[in-house]
């Protein structure tokens, strides 16, 4: 079975997927209930699964039982690609990483295949050639070269193709 945190994220991504505006706004109280978890758990989904490196943009009000807007965000022109350098700034941790290359496998970016081989490249136990490199930079500085010679031309090629 599933644990809770990935119903949640499979349900809210359901319903987003669902909403032609690419928004989903949801009370946070009504997500507990219907879940029967405290609202911290859906605030640790919401900050683990849904940010900016993974395609989304996430609002939160407190109070009144709260409500929750999720907006998609797609990869289609050059500023939504600066938009994620700008996310990955000048250090990025191993799991982040994986998410952004998932995500830009996911828009066709990358293929599954090169984004598989950059996860594999870039795990810490393999940055960390010696204790004076800081493999958080050091995936940040391959990620920024890497995001800016993916253009949203190629994007397209790809999906042209496959």
């Amino acid at each position: 079975m599933a644990s809770l945190s990935k119903e949640i994220e499979l349900y809210l991504k359901r319903r987003l997927a669902e909403q032609e505006a690419g928004m989903l706004e949801i009370q946070r109280s009504l997500l507990s209930e219907l879940f029967e978890c405290v609202p911290s758990q859906i605030n640790y989904v919401l900050a683990t699964r849904f940010s900016l490196l993974d395609g989304y943009l996430v609002e939160t009000r407190r109070g009144g039982g709260g409500y929750v807007r999720i907006v998609a965000i797609p990869l289609e022109s050059r500023d939504d690609m600066q938009e994620l350098l700008d996310a990955v700034g000048g250090a990025i941790g191993e799991r982040e990483g994986e998410r952004l290359l998932k995500r830009l496998a996911k828009a066709g970016i990358l293929s599954p295949e090169t984004a598989g081989l950059f996860t594999a490249l870039f795990k810490d136990r393999v940055m960390r050639v010696t204790p004076e490199i800081d493999a958080a930079a050091l995936r940040a500085h391959l990620l920024h070269h890497l995001i800016a010679n993916c253009t949203v031309d190629d994007h397209h090629t790809n999906k042209k193709k496959g």
